[in-house]
């Protein structure tokens, strides 16, 4: 008893350590002796309930220590919890907590409690000593033979007892335990006819019960990957609670359900286009799935919105017009940020070529569209530059005309002054001649 009392103030002394270590540091290494603590401390406490069962002293005692036991355990574990949830920087709470010295209390109370615990103990150690001593000084022969006897029929017959109820309990404990743990496969041996066998008996119904609706429900799992959707179990097949635990299950694969084709009808209008309808507000962790939907509506419709908004531009001439890509993530960021690719090619292509049309009509033939061109953007290009290359031989050939036709005029009129002069000479040689014939005449 004392030893145990000894063991029980080394466990509260462990849980005290890890935990201080686990404040001060915030690893999770330093609970390992303060959970190791609180179990050996609850083994120690059964043993020294049994140990002092006739003792009523001493079983208050202990019921007041285990009081004090859980009022430390909770202020520890608050104190863990604050510590857990806190940063290295923030420790106030756990600073209040721990100043205020609650655990420190129960702790003291602990400690004067298994002080006087093993203090008790040693006196009726002493006081049973003395007894013995005087007993055996008045009889000892007698109370050795009688003690003897006592003790070896007390055992004998408590040792029988014992197997046999220790052996059918632990059968029922054991198909209790395997049950709890979800071994519904155990064996059960229900033949018994008293206390232990009725026992089993009813814990073997409430196991076939069990896989009842186990298999129930992997039969609607199995269904429902096959895409029977609507199948239900029938809880009219269950007694009692287990009916009301098969309805649950029907109304939670009912809800699912009908959130997943709600949740596809959307899906589905939203494909086709279709972004008029909203999805309704779905509670709790479901809302996620509402949220989605609505968050998809709305990416849908801003990409929509942009696309419009940059089609219509284009539609009007205005190829400066860019979406803002950065609205979007993803696939989205990308349709948009193509988007902007493609009307900044169209309004560089079409700038280029705006450029070269008006460097033509200020005169300049000798523009040309340069780059990096593809498509019709390539032929436009081509054409664009096979007009000016026209445009620019159909010009030096008027140039040329023009200084031929120059030449020629300069060449004719030459000719005029030239036949002019030698008119004018042949007239004055005509009136010479006539007057020379006017002479002859006369002379006749």
């Amino acid at each position: 008893v004392i030893a145990t009392g000894r063991a029980m103030s080394i466990a509260t002394v462990n849980v005290e350590t890890g935990a201080r270590g686990f404040l001060l540091s915030g690893q999770e290494t330093h609970l390992t002796p303060y959970n190791k603590g609180k179990t050996q401390f609850e083994e120690d406490f059964a043993r020294a309930k049994t140990l002092t069962a006739d003792n009523p002293v001493q079983q208050e005692r202990l019921q007041r220590l285990h009081a004090a036991y859980e009022q430390f355990m909770g202020f520890e574990d608050k104190l863990i919890a604050l510590r857990g949830k806190s940063s290295d920087t923030e420790l106030s709470a756990l600073l209040t907590q721990f100043k205020a010295g609650h655990e420190r209390a129960a702790m003291g109370t602990i400690r004067q409690l298994l002080v006087d615990f093993e203090a008790q103990e040693n006196d009726l150690l002493v006081k049973r000593s003395a007894t013995l001593q005087a007993a055996k000084a008045r009889s000892r022969w007698s109370m050795i033979i009688g003690s003897g006897i006592a003790v070896l029929v007390a055992l004998v017959s408590g040792w029988l007892i014992r197997r046999r109820l220790i052996n059918r309990l632990g059968t029922a404990s054991h198909v209790a335990d395997s049950i709890a743990a979800g071994n519904l496969s155990i064996s059960v041996d229900s033949s018994g006819t008293d206390e232990t066998g009725r026992l089993l008996a009813s814990m073997s119904k409430m196991q076939q019960q069990l896989q009842k609706v186990l298999h129930g429900q992997q039969e609607m799992k199995r269904r429902h990957d096959q895409g029977e959707l609507n199948f239900r179990l029938d809880e009219t097949a269950f007694p009692g609670d287990f009916a009301t635990i098969v309805r649950g299950n029907n109304d939670l694969a009912a809800s699912h359900v009908a959130v997943m084709l709600r949740l596809s009808q959307i899906m589905g209008q939203y494909a086709i286009g279709d972004l008029r309808e909203d999805m309704e507000a779905l509670p709790g962790d479901k809302a996620v799935l509402s949220d989605t939907m609505a968050k998809v509506k709305d990416n849908l419709s801003s990409v929509n919105r942009e696309i419009k908004h940059l089609s219509q531009s284009a539609a009007n001439g205005d190829f400066s017009a860019r979406g803002d890509a950065d609205n979007f993530q993803h696939d989205f960021r990308v349709m948009v940020e193509s988007l902007n690719t493609l009307m900044a090619t169209a309004d560089d292509n079409l700038q280029s070529l705006s450029d070269l049309l008006q460097s033509i009509a200020a005169g300049d033939l000798t523009a040309r569209m340069s780059g990096e061109f593809h498509g019709v953007f390539a032929q436009m290009r081509d054409n664009a530059n096979a007009t000016a290359t026209q445009l620019a031989e159909i010009v030096t050939g008027i140039k040329q005309s023009a200084v031929s036709i120059n030449g020629a005029a300069s060449e004719i009129a030459a000719g005029n002054n030239d036949l002019s002069q030698r008119t004018e000479q042949q007239a004055a040689s005509l009136e010479e001649t006539a007057a020379s014939m006017e002479e002859l005449t006369s002379t006749v």
